[in-house]
């Protein structure tokens, strides 16, 4: 897909997101009936007379629900705004020895997707790892040569992840900083030209790295969400979840 693409098909779901925010935006098991209820009091007693098994086995393919209006216009529409192929993919270098160790398994093999789905006509030089926690999948990405920076909020996270680093002995930084913060972010957090690349399960990729990406000159390239197997763009809004698997890496001009 190309970048004209990809900006024209993000705005499309931003406006879709922003529209109907209403029925995502609630934090979940936080009230006795949610705002939306009563606009939608026939979609709320649909789902309220669901069973635990009835939403498991849909979970997958939440727009082949039969729910009530407007439950199935919302979701072919979020259906129309995801629909993309599949990333191609490449042979991914081999792990270094004992680098996924202290990785949940089902976070190594979605870190191992993303790598293999990457493709880059110049090789990075630095690595940029955005919201990193420990900084695993930077460091599973980083190759002799190439240098990473960590950009973390969580002490804790920053010193263990350091210590990994250093074990490995990675030329890895590890540094403090909010990446949700409205704050801009000075070279010596962003190094350039780099290349971020970021694993999220929140909202950190839709945050402020626009304006960030606007003074260092990046542009974004895709945005994913990954399965153990494969990765393809899939930024599909569940109006009855409140979080989306999302993968992003960013390409430098």
């Amino acid at each position: 897909m190309l970048a004209r693409d990809v900006e024209a098909r993000f705005a499309a779901l931003d406006a879709f997101l922003i529209e109907h925010q209403g029925l995502w935006r609630p934090r979940p098991f936080t009230h006795l009936q949610l705002p939306w209820e009563r606009e939608y009091p026939e979609l709320a007693q649909w789902l309220r007379q669901r069973t635990l098994a009835d939403a498991e086995s849909c979970h997958n393919w939440p727009h082949d629900l039969p729910a009530p209006a407007p439950f199935p216009q919302l979701a072919e529409q979020a259906l129309q705004l995801s629909a993309v192929d599949r990333l191609p993919t490449r042979a991914l270098e081999p792990a270094r020895h004992r680098l996924n160790v202290d990785v949940p398994g089902r976070k190594w093999q979605q870190i191992e997707a993303f790598g293999a789905a990457l493709n880059f006509t110049h090789t990075p030089g630095h690595w940029l790892d955005w919201c990193a926690g420990k900084g695993h999948l930077g460091r599973r990405l980083l190759q002799p040569g190439q240098q990473l920076t960590c950009l973390e909020h969580d002490p804790a996270l920053i010193a263990s992840g350091q210590a990994l680093s250093d074990h490995h002995r990675l030329p890895v930084t590890h540094r403090l900083q909010d990446v949700m913060a409205k704050v801009a972010l000075s070279p010596e957090h962003t190094p350039s030209p780099c290349m971020p690349a970021a694993t999220c399960t929140c909202a950190c990729c839709n945050w402020p790295a626009r304006p960030v990406a606007s003074n260092w000159h990046w542009r974004p390239a895709v945005t994913t969400a990954s399965t153990p197997t494969a990765i393809k763009p899939y930024p599909v809004p569940h109006a009855h979840r409140n979080y989306g698997y999302r993968l992003m890496t960013w390409a430098c001009r």
